[in-house]
């Protein structure tokens, strides 16, 4: 499969997230991830990354009750990137550079 024009990125705990909801509905999660390696290239969860995601985490969770470390995580690492998340997750509602599909 060739990768799109477009950078997509994802990282190691979203790459579980995907995996964990393919598993939970009975598919394949190895497709899953060979698909992921196909479309999108590998943020890397170093500890700036962990510093960041807590920080954005701790924040947002004053404000937000359903706000989860995972989505600190995901927020941080496209917000390193200078780049928007896609999401469908309406935990994410308000933030300018999140895309929130329906």
């Amino acid at each position: 499969m060739q990768k799109p024009d477009t950078t997509l990125v994802i990282t190691g705990l979203i790459v579980s997230e995907v995996c964990n909801k393919f598993l939970k509905d009975g598919q394949d999660a190895e497709n899953a991830m060979q698909m992921l390696r196909d479309l999108t290239i590998l943020e890397p969860y170093d500890y700036e990354l962990g510093l960041e995601s807590a920080r954005l985490y701790t924040k947002e969770r004053k404000k937000r009750q359903k706000f989860g470390l995972a989505d600190a995580h995901a927020l941080a690492a496209s917000r390193r990137r200078h780049a928007r998340l896609i999401t469908c997750d309406n935990d994410f509602a308000g933030f300018a550079d999140v895309i929130l599909i329906n």
